[in-house]
């Protein structure tokens, strides 16, 4: 696979874990007796959150590294 692809596919899939993250802590907090706008916010930071964790985590995996030499 291309180079520049893979690295894409890793930033959706970066992308897709803080969805769900956002998503699940969103509706956690609106269960828990928060309000729709307050809800969002936490779903917001949670997404930006998990978003910078795994792309921090991939980097230094090693798999945005370039393998030319």
């Amino acid at each position: 696979m291309n180079e520049g692809k893979s690295r894409v596919l890793y930033a959706l899939i970066a992308v897709l874990v803080g969805l769900i993250t956002g998503m699940t802590a969103g509706i956690l907090k609106s269960i828990d007796g928060g309000t729709v706008a307050s809800a969002f916010l936490f779903g917001g930071g949670a997404f930006v959150t998990s978003v910078t964790t795994v792309l921090a985590l991939m980097t230094v995996v090693g798999l945005f590294e370039s393998t030319k030499g």
